[in-house]
């Protein structure tokens, strides 16, 4: 049908007539459509080491109740889970390993300093598929204005003793197929001619630990601005525990677990509750 053959041209580039003659004869084509520039681009992040896709976030923590990431103002554990779509390594040593055996065993503070060494360095990314934003502000929208990507990461931090996440980023599969990734600027010397992704500079001058005073536009801000999107989470948890919530009605109402008994689909759900 209509649909059928739509899908065939975006993911493989070919009709029906062409894809039917290629399963018949199994010939070589040059590769075309969404598959092929999920491959190709691939090839434009050698530097980059999949691990893990699909991480699932406190499976094997705490009878699978999920991961403590952190606790709120009034010491009330916050747990997490959810699924990491993608986890890189990229080389830690000056002849490309992946792994420090001389780093830490231990978890990364949230403000690494000297007494911690990291043992492995890790990528976190985020996929997304096409839709009418554009890949470059769906990267800057996860980080500016989700917490997805920092639960992510401190989630793996604490899971993975002695991994330090120095790199968060979106994924944008589509027509073009782009890895964008913020890093730390911390670590931007030992990435230095590493091809791991389209490189952002969001963060930097945006963020400062909460603790601090420091106004500088330049000061990194990938350290502080984990901090800031957790500190976003526990008071979020905290409010939900006191039964404040200012509910934002949209089409992820189908995602809730109570949706069922909301009574907002009126005024921006998506009309399949009352």
């Amino acid at each position: 049908d209509v649909v059928t053959d739509e899908r065939l041209r975006d993911l493989v580039g070919m009709d029906d007539e062409s894809w039917r003659n290629w399963l018949a004869s199994r010939s070589e084509i040059p590769p075309s459509g969404r598959f092929a520039e999920i491959i190709t681009a691939e090839f434009d992040i050698p530097d980059s080491v999949p691990i893990c896709m699909e991480y699932k976030i406190g499976k094997d923590v705490g009878k699978g109740q999920g991961t403590i990431i952190g606790t709120d103002d009034f010491g009330n554990n916050v747990k997490v889970r959810g699924s990491i779509d993608r986890v890189d390594l990229v080389p830690i040593g000056v002849n490309g390993e992946l792994v420090d055996e001389s780093g830490s065993e231990e978890k990364a503070p949230l403000y690494p300093d000297g007494n911690w060494k990291p043992r492995r360095l890790v990528l976190i990314r985020d996929i997304k598929t096409a839709s009418k934003d554009r890949g470059a502000d769906k990267h800057h929208n996860a980080l500016l204005e989700d917490v997805q990507l920092a639960i992510y990461a401190r989630a793996w931090e604490i899971e993975h003793p002695g991994d330090l996440v120095i790199g968060v980023g979106v994924s944008d599969i589509g027509l073009e197929t782009t890895h964008h990734i913020e890093l730390d600027p911390a670590w931007i010397s030992i990435l230095d001619g590493l091809e791991i992704g389209e490189r952002t500079n969001i963060l930097t001058g945006l963020f400062r630990p909460i603790s601090s005073t420091a106004t500088s536009s330049s000061q990194p801000g990938f350290r502080a601005w984990l901090e800031h999107r957790l500190n976003a989470v526990f008071r979020a948890d905290n409010s939900a525990r006191n039964r404040r919530v200012a509910p934002n009605p949209s089409s992820i109402c189908s995602y809730c677990s109570v949706s069922d008994i909301c009574g907002l689909s009126a005024i921006g759900g998506e009309g399949r509750w009352g």
